[in-house]
């Protein structure tokens, strides 16, 4: 992988966190999540760009 992979899957997180805040702590503290199937939607639709022969498919499922 090169550098140019790193920043994209970086950006496929960054574009899936949802921050929520945690009513069961005092503070308030802020919670990141991912949303899974956006997250598994994003990846794949930027693997399948940068190789025709990726199986979206396959990574589907090897997610379940």
């Amino acid at each position: 992988m090169t550098k140019k992979h790193y920043k994209a899957i970086a950006q496929v997180i960054k574009d899936n966190s949802v921050q929520v805040v945690d009513e069961t702590t005092q503070d308030g503290d802020t919670i990141e999540y991912i949303n899974k199937d956006s997250f598994i939607n994003d990846l794949t639709m930027y693997f399948n760009s940068d190789n025709n022969r990726f199986s979206w498919e396959k990574f589907v499922n090897a997610c379940d």
